[in-house]
């Protein structure tokens, strides 16, 4: 878990592994989808607003950066757009396209909203 000052917390609570279809599977031939699921608590004294958070994914011992993507009919990706209540937590999905043998070394940074902090995440997609 990662927090911020305010109380904004940040939580990975999945990172799984999806074969990649399609135009996207052709174009990335031994890579797969990473799906990052990631809840956000508002532990502030009142609503945010979370709709610019960004969240970046590196692979293997290089730190090469994944490549994001969004797939609406497979419901992959998209990231948050809510306002949270105080006390409330919202879920946004992300996904990446990584070599399937670098799915074992990845490091994510999190930022909720423009100006914050990195947070940051280490670790695998099974």
């Amino acid at each position: 878990m990662v927090s911020w000052p305010d109380h904004l917390r940040a939580v990975v609570t999945r990172a799984r592994v999806y074969e990649l279809s399609g135009a996207r599977a052709s174009a990335n031939p031994g890579s797969v989808a990473v799906l990052v699921r990631l809840e956000i608590t508002n532990g502030t004294g009142s609503e945010i607003t979370v709709n610019r958070a960004r969240l970046l994914l590196w692979y293997g011992a290089e730190r090469r950066p994944a490549e994001e993507f969004t797939d609406r009919a497979a419901n992959f990706g998209g990231g948050f757009d809510n306002t949270i209540r105080p006390g409330g937590s919202v879920v946004g999905d992300y996904a990446f396209v990584v070599p399937r043998q670098s799915v074992t070394r990845l490091e994510l940074e999190f930022r909720p909203r423009p100006g914050d902090a990195p947070g940051r995440f280490v670790g695998s997609a099974d």
